[in-house]
Order: C-alpha cells, then sequence, then structure tokens
C-alpha cells in the first residue's frame, strides 16, 4: 500500500508542474495519519525538485467521528476538508454501510451536531469545508447542510439542478434557524419534521418537481 500511494502521490506532484492541484486523503482518523500523509508529500516534492512542482493543497475527507471530533486540531494540517455525510453517519451509529442498518440517517442529531464543528472549526480556520453524500439530494436536507455553514456540495449529475435550484431559493437566514433548532431535537425523525414544517412550504415546488421527474 505504501509503495502504491507514492506512485500516487509523485503523479499528482507531477502533473501539478502543469496547473494547480489538490491530494485528498481518506479515512483520515488520527492527527498522526495526516501528518504521516503530509510527510509523504513533502519527501516526494523535495525528491522531485521544487522547479517540476506546482501549487499542491492537501486536505483530507471527514468521515469518521474522530476527524470530526478534532476539527478544529485537523484545521491547522489541512488545507481543506471534505465532508462524507454517508460514512459519517454510518460510523457514528455504529451501523456498517451495506448491513442490516444501512439505514444510518444523517439527519440524527448526533451526526447533526458533528457535521456543525466541522464547519464551525473550517470556518475559524479559513479553509474551504464541502459536502458529499446522499442527503444533499434532498431538497430540505441541502437547506438544512446550508445552514449548517456548508457552501460546497458534490451531488450526482440527476441532481444538479434540484441543487442549483435549492441553493438559489434557499434564505440563508431560515436555514441557520432551521439548523440550530436541528441540533437541539433528540431524533432523526424529529428533525425531518422540522425539516417538514420549516423548509419544506418555501422548498415544496422543488420537492414537487423532482417527484414528476
Amino acid at each position: 500500500e505504501q509503495a502504491w500511494l507514492e506512485t500516487q502521490v509523485r503523479a499528482i506532484l507531477r502533473a501539478s508542474g502543469s496547473g494547480d492541484a489538490s491530494i485528498m486523503f481518506p479515512m483520515v482518523a488520527t492527527l498522526v495519519q495526516l501528518r504521516t500523509a503530509r510527510d509523504l508529500v513533502e519527501e516526494t516534492r523535495t525528491q522531485l525538485g521544487e522547479a517540476a512542482v506546482g501549487h499542491v493543497s492537501i486536505g483530507m475527507m471527514v468521515e469518521v467521528p474522530s476527524a470530526a471530533l478534532l476539527a478544529d486540531r485537523f484545521s491547522r494540517l489541512a488545507d481543506f476538508f471534505a465532508v462524507g455525510t454517508n460514512d459519517l453517519a454510518h460510523h457514528t451509529l455504529a451501523s456498517p454501510r451495506g448491513g442490516a442498518g444501512a439505514g444510518a440517517s444523517p439527519l440524527d442529531p448526533a451526526v447533526l451536531r458533528l457535521l456543525a464543528s466541522v464547519t464551525s472549526a473550517a470556518d475559524r480556520a479559513g479553509i474551504p469545508c464541502s459536502l458529499c453524500g446522499d442527503v444533499a439530494t434532498s431538497p430540505t436536507g441541502l437547506g438544512l447542510m446550508v445552514g449548517l455553514g456548508f457552501r460546497s456540495v458534490s451531488v450526482p449529475v440527476t441532481a444538479v439542478r434540484l441543487a442549483r435550484a435549492v441553493v438559489r431559493r434557499i434564505d440563508l437566514g431560515l436555514a441557520s434557524r432551521v439548523a440550530s433548532d436541528a441540533l437541539d431535537c433528540e431524533t432523526s425523525d424529529a428533525v425531518e419534521s422540522l425539516l417538514d414544517e420549516r423548509l419544506a412550504p418555501r422548498l415544496d415546488p422543488l420537492r414537487k418537481q423532482r417527484d414528476r421527474a
């Protein structure tokens, strides 16, 4: 695995000579892991020579609770965060993906509190924080994520049009207030009810468009 990783890093660094590049490390769980990854990049950069390497941002996926809980520490080492809500929900709720508990909800208050801590840490550090996961394919779910502080999301091609419509339509103040209230809920069902009551009326036309598609 180490040799494979070194090969990938070397290829990205070489490509950066033709334009800016980014390296994102997945499943980072400890600060030691990220420091080791950054050291590998710097060692490879030295081997290639500064003249052959352009600007390379080094970021990480936030997919496990430990990374979210220490987001303020990770933000000092990472140039950007990318939060994977599906994996984060499954790991937080002890529900392995693909198993009997495959329905782990990213709307669970425990997950939402982790998401809020990550966006807050990124904002304080001044680094980008994007989101990917099924929650962003729902109008009200995306509205909630915007309220939690996400300003960049990754969705399937089929959901791009819907996501753009939600972003244009959502009221940031309302989304922030709803997100704050969602953090005080006790269950994912309560969060869903809150979203239906507070965000759905504004985003309902978008939901109808999706249902007709």
